[in-house]
């Protein structure tokens, strides 16, 4: 006679366990974009001589630097002045690689032509393929631990791999007469505006410019500056924050850009420098850059470690729950997660995170996964150790806090 076996307790928790963990690793993260390779960057070299590299590693090292602080500027600190010189302590691995260039070289030859008996002379142009030039290219991965303390210890900020995508309209002004640009005309540009989303690490799309794009986005909605519109017509793109540049031709045959940054209720303006179309795109997308790491980075006012069983409500599934694990994975202070409890409408979470309860409290109001619902205990219930610790976890009996959060 068989017996059905039923499923006890501790089974059914082992299976949403299981389920949870797969549920890991195929979510994609719905707030913003998980981007890869900040710590890593390709830069030219001359050639592989320990001094040429040594030159290659500084300005590899300059540019993740600006990639994970967001900030341009942070360079000219004085604090980072030594380290920058050292830029090799911070190197994980590296490689060199050839790519070869086809060169081209315009040349002006002379051609006779015959008018009326006469011979002019007058000049051709045109263009000579030249044998292939190699282009030597070293890619270096530094170590994001080392790179992240070292940021911490000058107090200054990191933006961490969960970013904003954004979504770039542009539109022109050509003898009085305004258009939309056409992303597939002008490949340069498009060039020049991924090179520059990928320095700088971020997600930057261009629209497709179909007919639904054109009826959702009237060229004068865009001049006119009409955000609800706008940012209507960018959610079909399922971006979070859009860019919008309005080009206007000069006599001197440049452009000058007024560009608009729409982020939920905020709109931020500026004027852009006159240039080249393609290098003052690319200039707009930088410069948005550094706007953006402005609201989403702060600099941590401490180095220690903290201990943090966290709270957060309205989780009503699996999906729920592994969202939230992953958001707090993307959080640059937040260095391990143990999801402790899984209850019906809610779970607890413990967090050992750098700077202590309100680092955590000030990273979370940046993005728009979770809402803060309850004020925090003083910072003395803080658990905090040397930012020597090497440790999983803190010790059972130090005290611990419990902010609340609910996903939105």
């Amino acid at each position: 006679m068989s017996r059905h076996a039923h499923p006890t307790p501790f089974s059914r928790l082992a299976l949403s366990l299981m389920l949870f963990c797969l549920l890991l690793l195929m979510v994609t993260p719905l707030w913003a974009v998980e981007i890869k390779g900040l710590y890593e960057v390709e830069v030219a070299v001359e050639g592989q001589s320990a001094g040429q590299r040594r030159t290659a590693i500084r300005e590899a090292f300059r540019q993740v630097l600006v990639k994970v602080t967001g900030n341009r500027a942070l360079l000219n600190e004085r604090s980072l002045r030594k380290s920058l010189r050292n830029a090799s302590r911070y190197v994980q691995q590296y490689r060199y690689r050839i790519v070869e260039r086809a060169a081209v070289e315009v040349v002006e030859a002379p051609v006779v032509e015959t008018l009326e008996e006469d011979l002019i002379e007058t000049e051709q142009v045109t263009e000579v393929d030249l044998p292939i030039e190699p282009e030597r290219l070293l890619w270096v991965r530094f170590d994001a631990t080392a790179v992240n303390r070292l940021l911490r210890e000058k107090r200054l900020p990191i933006w961490g791999s969960a970013r904003p995508s954004v979504l770039v309209w542009l539109s022109q002004e050509q003898r009085g007469e305004r258009t939309m640009l056409l992303p597939e005309m002008l490949p340069e540009m498009v060039k020049a505006v991924e090179a520059q989303a990928k320095q700088r690490g971020l997600v930057v799309m261009l629209p497709l410019m179909d007919m639904e794009d054109h009826q959702q986005l009237p060229v004068s909605t865009l001049w006119g500056g009409f955000a609800e519109t706008i940012q209507r017509a960018s959610s079909r793109y399922g971006v979070e924050v859009t860019l919008t540049g309005q080009l206007l031709a000069t006599e001197s045959g440049q452009w000058q850009v007024e560009w608009r940054l729409y982020q939920d209720a905020s709109v931020e303006a500026w004027i852009g420098a006159e240039g080249e179309l393609s290098e003052i795109v690319a200039q707009g997308v930088d410069q948005m850059s550094s706007r953006l790491a402005e609201r989403y980075t702060q600099a941590a006012e401490d180095d220690s470690l903290s201990q943090l069983q966290v709270i957060v409500t309205g989780i009503d599934d699996l999906a729920g729950y592994a969202k939230v694990t992953q958001y707090f994975s993307s959080l640059v202070m937040v260095e391990q997660i143990v999801l402790q409890t899984m209850d019906i409408n809610s779970g607890e979470f413990l967090l050992n995170v750098r700077g202590g309860v309100e680092t955590l409290i000030q990273g979370v109001k940046l993005g728009t996964v979770l809402q803060h619902l309850v004020d925090t205990p003083e910072d003395k219930t803080v658990a905090e150790i040397d930012a020597s610790f090497e440790g999983p976890f803190l010790p059972e009996f130090m005290t611990r806090v419990s902010p609340t959060f609910r996903l939105r």
